[in-house]
């Protein structure tokens, strides 16, 4: 009896090493902070900061849009680099905090660091099948300081998470379905060198066609390749998406999920 007790506990065991891990598991291996109940991120840790989902409500997260969206340096870069009102930098913040009150896993984070929110980030739907876009804006007062590295990191961190959990956030724009995350897009004004270096330190490289990603562009997007001495090019060139008319010319990236060594 006593022995068949054991073989039974032993199977057991057996079982539950081969049980895949639970969304919470995944969530604590990649350094979050996870919301069981509502299925959502409370917090995603980092070395000396966390970002935490957006919310309208935060008075801190309030202020850094504020400083943000108000500060002709910081927006020049973004958009058609039309400087906020106040009012305006507090509507972008709704429509940032929106996705986490839909249980959406795709929305804006505020950096926290030393009780201050710092920065902007998060991770959007691109109307390409599996593919993220990623978006950064960091407080004037922490600009070039070396955290948006940091942050990238962890912000990849997410990433891996949707994609090892196997989450469908994404839209599938064949099928109109939700996908699975396996690519992440990214731009940066052709004159941002600074984000253009964090891109290629984070893992990105240059896009080589318009091809994936032509759902979510304006229709009269082109893409070429322009001339550029930046270390850390593979073939010392970027690629260029001239949108439209309205819109500054944009270095593309991409990130494949399973290039990631996180």
């Amino acid at each position: 009896m006593k022995r068949l007790t054991l073989y039974i506990s032993l199977i057991i065991f057996a079982f539950m090493d081969k049980t895949p891990p639970s969304l919470a598991e995944k969530a604590l291996a990649n350094h979050i902070f996870w919301n069981s109940t509502l299925r959502t991120p409370i917090a995603i840790a980092g070395s000396t900061f966390y970002l935490e989902p957006c919310s309208e409500d935060n008075t801190e997260h309030q202020r850094l849009f504020q400083n943000i969206f108000t500060d002709p340096e910081t927006v020049k870069f973004w958009a058609l680099g039309d400087v906020k009102t106040k009012e305006e930098s507090l509507s972008a913040l709704t429509r940032y905090s929106k996705p986490w009150t839909q249980q959406s896993l795709l929305g804006g984070f505020a950096v926290i660091q030393h009780n201050r929110a710092v920065m902007l980030v998060g991770i959007g739907l691109f109307q390409a099948q599996g593919v993220g876009e990623f978006y950064i804006m960091a407080d004037p007062s922490v600009r070039g300081k070396g955290l948006a590295t940091e942050v990238m990191g962890a912000l990849i961190r997410w990433c891996t998470f949707l994609k090892e959990s196997d989450i469908p956030a994404f839209i599938n724009c064949v099928t109109g379905k939700k996908a699975p995350l396996h690519t992440i897009f990214a731009t940066a004004s052709e004159e941002n060198i600074a984000s253009i270096r964090l891109m290629l330190k984070s893992g990105f490289h240059p896009i080589q066609s318009l091809h994936r990603y032509r759902m979510g562009m304006p229709s009269g997007a082109q893409m070429f390749t322009a001339p550029s001495a930046i270390k850390g090019l593979k073939n010392g060139n970027l690629s260029i998406i001239y949108p439209n008319r309205y819109m500054k010319r944009k270095a593309g990236f991409e990130l494949n999920m399973r290039e990631l060594d996180y």
